[in-house]
């Protein structure tokens, strides 16, 4: 069977349309990627950047309004708690039209060695197992830490969690803040197939504003061998900060 995938870093919601590259003028619309989701309408969508009940987003319970939009099933597991502390949350989400048969989130341990002055917080991966017609199939989502300390360990937790599943039908996904030339993705190519080969010539998931004609690729999907990839695409709309990515495969 064919399968849509997509992962999108949604930027908390925020609407990047103007090109701004200042985050405190992005104005918030989660309306604006839900409708670039229902115009993909993927089978799997992971989501990085979400807001859940935080001041900053008004209050919106962001995956299930973006879930319910859709009709989908979803998953939403917290990495660091937001405004007003003693409800609003902030991490990763999933979205699938396939039943959720089980889902955790797993913290990311803090690095080993932390550099003065520079920028920290918590990470973490959710995984899923979801019922594909019959089949059980394995989805992992995570958004790495900017620094390369914070990367490492990141790597670390999820070749530890690909390990586990063994011989399963995995899906690894998310916006990893490393270029496809960085060796610190080396451990998960051994075990994965990264799908952005499929696309010939310099392309850019990040970012969308484009202030400076960088030509970034941070957003990945990476597939294990049960899946024949057919063809990615990155569609020109500027919403979050991110561009969504896209996979066909047969499964």
């Amino acid at each position: 069977m064919k399968l849509k995938l997509m992962t999108y870093n949604i930027a908390a919601g925020r609407v990047y349309t103007d090109y701004s590259t200042d985050n405190r003028k992005a104005p918030v619309n989660v309306n604006e990627c839900i409708e670039i989701i229902k115009g993909e309408m993927p089978d799997v969508c992971g989501l990085n950047e979400v807001d859940r009940l935080t001041e900053r987003s008004g209050g919106v319970d962001q995956p299930k309004v973006i879930g319910e939009a859709l009709g989908y099933n979803y998953y939403f597991g917290k990495s660091i708690p937001l405004p007003p502390y003693d409800v609003a949350e902030y991490g990763n989400a999933f979205i699938t039209r396939f039943p959720i048969l089980d889902a955790e989130k797993i913290a990311i341990p803090e690095p080993r060695e932390k550099q003065e002055g520079k920028h920290y917080e918590p990470r973490a991966v959710i995984k899923l197992k979801v019922d594909i017609d019959g089949r059980e199939v394995y989805f992992l989502q995570t958004h790495f830490g900017l620094s390369p300390e914070e990367q490492v360990v990141c790597v670390e937790t999820i070749v530890k969690l690909i390990d586990e599943l063994g011989d399963k039908p995995i899906v690894f996904a998310g916006d990893l803040n490393v270029g496809p030339d960085d060796k610190v993705l080396a451990p998960i190519r051994e075990r994965l197939f990264d799908t952005g080969v499929l696309r010939e010539g310099e392309y850019k998931t990040y970012p969308t504003h484009n202030a400076d004609n960088r030509v970034l690729k941070i957003d990945y999907i990476f597939l294990s061998s049960h899946f024949k990839p057919i063809s990615i695409s990155i569609p020109d709309i500027h919403v979050s900060d991110h561009f969504p990515y896209i996979l066909e495969t047969e499964f």
